[in-house]
């Protein structure tokens, strides 16, 4: 069956009640609900380029040409993950379910959000991961 089952996916989070502790690091701040086991995430790269470029050439003679040239080039990226449908669920754990197979015995490992850890995220949310690079570049 190469078909997405999408009815099974919203059954399994709907009949997963579960109860987060510990709600963005505050201790005895509980959230009970449908815990999404199964999401659409968007994964958005927003990039910003600017250039400008020059260019000049002349004749200094009869065999000399001089050429000269320079550009500038900046590009600002920002990286993120959001929720798009919770299919069904309540809320989603903002954690890395790998990491916490890979280090069970490091808790922490698992949190995407160290400032905010067990972050519950819900549909529109940004999750996982949110950064920027800049690159900047100029050539002569």
């Amino acid at each position: 069956m190469l078909q997405i089952q999408w009815d099974d996916l919203v059954a399994a989070n709907y009949r997963n009640i579960e109860t987060v502790n510990n709600v963005d690091g505050i201790a005895g701040n509980s959230v009970t609900g449908r815990k999404a086991l199964y999401i659409i995430e968007n994964r958005i790269t927003e990039t910003q380029r600017q250039s400008i470029s020059t260019y000049y050439a002349t004749l200094a003679g009869d065999n000399v040409t001089i050429n000269a040239g320079a550009n500038y080039q900046s590009q600002s990226s920002r990286f993120y993950k959001e929720i798009e449908d919770l299919l069904g669920a309540d809320f989603y754990l903002d954690i890395d379910k790998y990491a916490a197979i890979d280090f069970q015995g490091d808790p922490s490992a698992s949190q995407n959000d160290l400032n905010n850890p067990n972050r519950i995220v819900r549909e529109g949310d940004k999750f996982g991961y949110d950064y920027e690079a800049h690159v900047s570049k100029v050539n002569v």
